[in-house]
């Protein structure tokens, strides 16, 4: 692992976290869902975001947090790309 590579997991991580705990994406995936599954009972913003912050631990990630693991590719990626330009 580089020297900055633990300061750039932490930045995924903390990102991931923000963006999960969002009540803005949970409104949108509320209506997506709504979309395509027709109105259902229970199918409200705050349930929702309770299901964004669920997980089950795992030693491998994708299994432990599917939902958000290619959002995690996606920001190694930047974080990368920015960490390389600025070099």
């Amino acid at each position: 692992m580089t020297r900055s590579g633990g300061i750039q997991e932490t930045q995924c991580l903390l990102a991931e976290k923000m963006i999960l705990k969002s009540p803005v994406l949970a409104e949108y995936r509320t209506s997506l869902l709504e979309v395509h599954l027709d109105v259902q009972p229970g199918l409200v913003v705050e349930h929702v975001l309770k299901m964004n912050q669920m997980g089950k631990p795992s030693y491998l990630q994708p299994l432990s947090d599917e939902a958000v693991y290619s959002l995690h590719l996606l920001l190694h990626h930047e974080i990368d790309h920015d960490l390389i330009e600025s070099a």
